[in-house]
């Protein structure tokens, strides 16, 4: 969905690449296994468990942070450090036709200095594909997690409580039809947020408010024009409310947004997508300003040679507002990355991402950054290591909120081991 999108300070919400796929049935498939993301890895990868035609794969994650900045604030600026254990497992259907997959994973957090920032989280994930032929496909997927919005995001917004957790079920139901040089998708989501209550000094923060529910839909045209160039054009429409939201206070909203562009599926040097449009988001409440104009949405991957790739993404979209006050923010987000295979056990991924976000009805304008390198080091074909180191930054124009701004280093070093 691309207005209304459906979590907070995270990066514009992209479409499905239905249409990438649809270009790259003309590549090479050797060329494309042959990438740095692709390529097979003989003695360093997990073999699984089987069990029949399915396979299982667990894995388990010890994970230390150490940051010179646990609140993302400049007002109370403490460092600190915390292990993560994080278990996963993973369930794969092997069948020739149709697929089924089901995950878990989940993530305990525990601070040396801070306890009041301690925290659980899970994730319980289902999804399957029907092949009904070789031209038609429905897919369908459900999951539920409990999450937390971290620290210095945009719905980070009780200091001196802790941080605040929210429950999420999503489903998602899609359909693909081949015709020939021709691809039509139509797909439609569900997703649902339920907040937790918070103390601070004493006080119960009702925060059922927050709770917002969206449905949305797109439709999606994709035609190819050459070998590995397809024009695609879509139409997203959604809907969304806040069931617990004050009388008279009304945040509820309905919008759409429809883009054209061009799927790009070359060969193993470009591959992606880039669109351009026009979305708008109209609230219930005439007090609330529409929210309208240019959209765009770009996601294209370069490998300049086998050993490289680098990413560039950009995107426009409608995000949420954790703020009674304010009904939406206009948001857009920019990465960029690159995965360099060292050695063939050994990548390094440098990455950037730089988010504004306008608070649409108030003169606020946020602005985060974020650089960092991570290093994925394979032993052998169980065990894992991971190193990150990264800087945060975080802007806004409203002078009553200068604590917010702030600057972050974080270092991370975990193993993973995979059976």
């Amino acid at each position: 969905m691309r207005a209304m999108a459906p979590s907070l300070g995270t990066a514009a919400a992209l479409f499905a690449h239905s249409s990438v796929a649809f270009c790259q049935t003309t590549v090479d498939t050797r060329m494309e296994r042959d990438t740095v993301n692709a390529r097979s890895r003989p003695g360093y990868e997990a073999a699984g468990i089987p069990l029949g035609s399915f396979q299982l794969q667990p894995s388990a994650s010890l994970q230390t942070l150490v940051t010179d900045n646990l609140y993302a604030r400049s007002d109370v600026k403490v460092w600190d450090v915390s292990v993560s254990v994080l278990p996963a497992i993973a369930l794969q259907s092997q069948w020739k036709r149709h697929a089924l997959g089901l995950t878990a994973e989940g993530a305990i957090d525990r601070h040396f200095s801070h306890g009041t920032e301690d925290n659980a989280r899970y994730a319980l994930g289902a999804e399957g594909r029907i092949d009904a032929s070789a031209a038609t496909r429905i897919s369908a997927d459900l999951s539920f997690a409990r999450r937390v919005e971290g620290r210095g995001t945009t719905g980070d917004t009780l200091f001196g409580a802790k941080p605040i957790a929210y429950h999420q079920l999503s489903a998602g139901l899609s359909v693909d039809q081949d015709f020939s040089r021709t691809k039509i998708s139509v797909q439609g989501r569900f997703d649902r947020y339920r907040y937790s209550d918070r103390q601070l000094g004493g006080v119960t923060i009702d925060l059922s408010p927050r709770n917002y529910e969206a449905v949305s839909g797109e439709f999606r045209v994709a035609q190819g024009l050459s070998p590995g160039v397809a024009a695609y054009t879509s139409l997203s429409y959604n809907h969304a409310r806040y069931p617990a939201q004050a009388a008279g206070a009304s945040r509820n909203s309905h919008g759409f947004a429809a883009l054209g562009g061009l799927a790009l599926g070359l060969n193993r040097l470009l591959q992606g997508e880039i669109g351009v449009g026009y979305l708008k988001q109209s609230f219930d409440n005439p007090l609330f300003p529409t929210i309208s104009g240019l959209d765009y949405h770009a996601q294209l991957r370069w490998n300049p040679t086998r050993l490289t790739a680098i990413s560039f993404g950009a995107g426009k979209s409608v995000q949420r507002s954790p703020l009674l006050a304010i009904a939406g923010v206009e948001q857009q987000t920019f990465t960029l990355a690159a995965d360099h295979e060292l050695l063939r056990n050994l990548n390094l991924r440098p990455a950037a991402t730089y988010t504004i976000s306008k608070y649409r009805g108030s003169p606020r304008r946020d602005h985060y950054g974020s650089v960092q390198l991570a290093v994925a080091w394979l032993l052998n074909d169980r065990v894992q290591i991971n190193a990150l180191v990264g800087h945060v930054l975080g802007r806004n124009s409203d002078p009553t909120q200068t604590a917010r701004q702030f600057d972050q280093n974080r270092v991370t070093l975990g193993v993973t081991y995979r059976m």
